[in-house]
């Protein structure tokens, strides 16, 4: 009887053992990924856009009074963030792209696009062909262009992207180790993020309401605004401006509800994603899951939201520093500006604390003085082959 009581003691000890050593494990594990973004406190919004039912209008609605930001804003990659097919690349026929005995193909008749995958035999005799038309393309073509074809009343992603940077052809990222042909159906959420509004009917084509990212996606819908643009009592807005939104976290939401995307985004029990409204808590319809990325040498496509909460420029500002510190959301600087539009925003902070290398030292390193090209350098995206993106975890230099 001790003998088995001595036994039950010391399973019970190892076991109270593992079970530390199991809830250490957890806490390491959990301590590689950041907290989702911090709950704003909820009170009712001042905006009267904010709530259900007020009705979105379009963007030519919006133009009719705000003519110049509506021309300014044409030439802004999120306005061509979806287009149809025949508006992009027309130049582009013929075979594009290989991969082991599957050959792409573009082919252009009767004003439609068309892509084709050919499988070859031994000899190299196409075998086999399937053939999609091309109805949408995705991205704006500073990073590449996504192509879709509809079938059944889905979008499914061609193999084959453009990628811009390196101006060639090639399969997408994920297929170089499982090739999905023409099967990969285009989501909800990749919807969201890339076209302005859509409506879906059971047994009828997706029918989008606008197809690149429009007014109304940053300042909420439009209807009471085109109606009366203030309203009186209080003088409530009828419609939202970012920059003015308290707390700060209201204003960073409009932009992360497509540029945080984390390793992992859900949409709340009981709402959509499309139910967001500008103004409004975007943790009350979607978590996102966010990895503890570092100061690491590479990133993912839509990472810049986890890289610049890493930066020293976030902290030391009181986490005030956003997405339009920088980033003009109506405008993107031509090429010949870049450099002093940015150098600008960044003497916003640094005017009385600049770059502490010597000017000529600082002028030969980078005679165009760009702030960006030593603290914000450009750098492999894991996820999107072909491409490079700026770190926003802003290092001291470009060795970090």
């Amino acid at each position: 009887m001790k003998s088995f009581e001595n036994r039950a003691g010391k399973m019970r000890w190892k076991l109270m053992v593992f079970l530390a050593a199991f809830a250490a494990c957890a806490w390491g594990y959990l301590r590689l990924f950041d907290e989702p973004p911090k709950p704003v406190p909820y009170s009712t919004p001042p905006n009267k856009n904010t709530q259900p039912g007020v009705a979105y209008v379009g963007d030519k609605v919006c133009a009719g009074c705000h003519a110049e930001i509506a021309e300014t804003y044409s030439h802004h990659p999120m306005a061509h963030s979806m287009t149809t097919a025949e508006k992009v690349l027309p130049e582009a026929a013929g075979k594009v792209a290989d991969f082991q005995d599957l050959s792409y193909w573009i082919e252009r008749r009767d004003g439609k696009i068309y892509h084709q995958e050919r499988k070859a035999n031994s000899s190299g005799k196409a075998v086999e062909t399937t053939e999609r038309e091309v109805r949408y393309v995705i991205g704006s073509g500073t990073v590449g262009h996504v192509f879709l074809a509809e079938r059944d009343n889905k979008l499914f992603q061609s193999p084959i992207w453009w990628y811009a940077q390196d101006k060639k052809w090639d399969l997408i990222p994920s297929y170089w180790e499982n090739n999905q042909h023409f099967n990969r159906e285009i989501t909800e959420e990749c919807l969201f993020c890339h076209t302005n509004q859509i409506e879906e009917v059971k047994g009828e084509p997706i029918r989008f309401h606008g197809l690149s990212i429009g007014c109304e996606r940053c300042h909420g819908p439009g209807g009471l605004h085109a109606k009366d643009p203030w309203v009186a009592a209080g003088g409530e807005a009828t419609i939202v401006n970012p920059a003015k939104l308290e707390p700060v976290a209201l204003r960073e939401n409009v932009c992360e509800q497509c540029h945080f995307h984390g390793y992992r985004r859900d949409a709340q029990r009981g709402t959509s994603l499309w139910d967001y409204r500008p103004g409004q808590p975007l943790d009350r319809y979607v978590v996102i899951l966010a990895e503890r990325f570092g100061l690491t040498k590479k990133i993912q496509a839509a990472g810049h939201v986890e890289q610049m909460r890493k930066s020293r420029c976030y902290e030391e500002s009181n986490e005030a520093l956003g997405c339009i510190s920088c980033h003009d959301p109506h405008r993107v600087p031509a090429a010949s500006e870049r450099v002093a539009f940015y150098r600008k925003k960044c003497l916003e902070c640094h005017a009385d604390r600049g770059c502490k290398l010597a000017a000529d030292v600082r002028l030969k390193q980078s005679p165009a003085d760009d702030c960006t090209s030593c603290h914000m350098p450009k750098l492999p995206v894991y996820n999107i082959g072909h491409t490079a993106v700026t770190n926003h975890a802003i290092p001291r230099n470009s060795s970090e």
